[in-house]
């Protein structure tokens, strides 16, 4: 708290100095040394092998298609959509089932200047969010209080910038939590750049997208592949809206794209599907048969997760230093995360083993709270979750 207050009242200075110097100066401030963070593996084989090397796979858990479903403006709906999510589970491939999970959107203040998370009645309250963080949903950045800058409504705000880093300090101050994901309010899309130049990850959007080249093309049903890992952070995804859930017309055609996306989706062409909702006409019976119908359809091929887990884990795939070493009936495999960003909070791993010898064994090393493995199809999934953040900054 202390750090994040000092590194606060560092830059509030820069907001009067205009956008281009502020981000000069948070860039110098996300430059900070780094201890060594590396995972070393041991895998042992049956036998010496003649071969053995090793990949990091595409999708993680070696998942054909991924969905991803977004709950807008600090709706409590949230709760009860996490304690029926957690009645469903996939497979890591490795022993392991994980639950689904979903992310929620959030403003800091309500159109009046009330704070939402200290108000009862104005949507989830600051003590919520541990349920949902524990449960392995993400908190998105949905901007402060919702409202276009361009045309800001007799609200005084300054920028784009400062909106962004506002609420980003809000929640860390709140709930010890950093975001680094961004949801479009309504069509503001004049908020992108910025996010860009902030380091977020994501911008999520059910309108079309602006700034620069999006998914191509700009659906919320796609490819994985056409998604090109970025030279900088953010990706623009779209996605589809959910309005109604007592609606039954719109739950069947969210239905209807999941099961395209299903039915689309192999271990060669994976695909992605997106849905935002803001709980409107909520019906958690209609949910509970959502999800039913999405997880028989799924067949346990499609990893229900967050923009944020999908997206750092192509990061650190891209980003993480990989040597592999064989001798003997032994591979060594050396990974240094040492380039990748502080703010991330899953910095999970899985590798594809080829080899001409069986896995016998697979021990680890440093920093990585546990790994599974499948010694049959040669998966190995390291696990690396982190939810200890130096500051509301991204890209420390």
């Amino acid at each position: 708290m202390k750090n994040s207050f000092l590194i606060f009242l560092f830059l509030l200075p820069t907001f009067l100095l205009g956008q281009n110097q502020m981000i000069q100066v948070l860039a110098a401030a996300r430059k900070k040394p780094a201890p060594p963070d590396s995972v070393t593996l041991t895998i042992t084989f049956s036998t010496p092998p003649t071969t053995a090397s090793s990949e990091f796979a595409k999708i993680k858990y070696n998942k054909h298609g991924v969905f991803n479903l977004e709950v807008d403006d600090n709706q409590t709906e949230c709760l009860e959509m996490e304690s029926i999510l957690l009645n469903y589970s996939f497979s890591d491939g490795a022993g392991l089932n994980h639950k689904y999970t979903a992310a929620t959107a959030v403003n800091g203040y309500n159109f009046i200047g009330n704070e939402i998370g200290n108000h009862l009645g104005l949507g989830m309250q600051y003590a919520d969010y541990s349920i949902l963080i524990n449960g392995g949903w993400d908190v998105m950045n949905h901007t402060n209080r919702h409202v276009d800058l361009i045309n800001n409504n007799g609200i005084n705000i300054i920028g784009y910038t400062e909106d962004l880093l506002v609420l980003n300090e809000l929640y860390y101050n709140k709930i010890g939590y950093v975001m680094n994901c961004f949801v479009v309010p309504e069509t503001f899309t004049g908020f992108v750049p910025y996010a860009d130049d902030l380091g977020f990850l994501v911008s999520s959007s059910s309108g079309s997208n602006s700034y620069k080249p999006a998914v191509p093309p700009y659906v919320a049903v796609g490819q994985v592949s056409n998604i090109e890992h970025p030279d900088s952070a953010l990706v623009q995804l779209k996605r589809g809206f959910l309005h109604y859930w007592a609606v039954d017309s719109q739950v069947n055609s969210v239905i209807h794209h999941f099961k395209s996306m299903v039915d689309a989706s192999s271990e060669l062409d994976n695909r992605f599907y997106r849905v935002g909702t803001h709980a409107s006409q909520w019906d958690s019976a209609a949910f509970h048969g959502f999800v039913d119908t999405l997880n028989i359809l799924s067949a346990d091929r499609i990893w229900f997760t967050t923009a944020r887990e999908w997206m750092e884990y192509r990061h650190t795939a891209n980003d993480v230093v990989k040597q592999d070493t064989l001798f003997g009936n032994s591979m060594i495999i050396s990974l240094s995360y040492d380039d990748i960003r502080n703010d991330f909070r899953w910095k999970d791993i899985c590798l594809n083993i080829s080899s001409d010898a069986t896995i016998f064994n697979v021990s680890f090393t440093g920093s990585a709270d546990s790994i599974s493995y499948n010694p049959a199809t040669g998966l190995i999934n390291i696990y690396k979750q982190n939810l200890i953040f130096d500051s509301h900054l991204l890209k420390q």
